[in-house]
């Protein structure tokens, strides 16, 4: 049995805000918080809607047993440890 999963190391921003204030004609710096903001619930949207992670994040998971890792609860997986 798969215990709930705890990110621990947040992924970096998919978009950087400077690509999209370039995307979005913005020259001034009084959105920056709600143009992250967007990217941000975006990123989420996509991540439950395809069911994978985009960012590369440190996540902490535990189970029961040892034969439970041979079916982690998430794809892609870039290093166990």
């Amino acid at each position: 049995m798969w215990y709930p999963q705890k990110v621990t190391t947040q992924p970096d921003a998919i978009v950087p805000l400077t690509d999209a204030k370039r995307h979005l004609n913005v020259f001034h710096d009084d959105d920056d918080a709600l143009i992250e903001g967007l990217v941000s619930a975006g990123t989420s949207h996509i991540d439950k809607y395809c069911g994978t992670q985009i960012g590369v994040q440190t996540v902490d998971v535990k189970c029961d047993r040892f034969a439970d890792f041979c079916m982690l609860p998430f794809a892609p997986v870039m290093d166990v440890s």
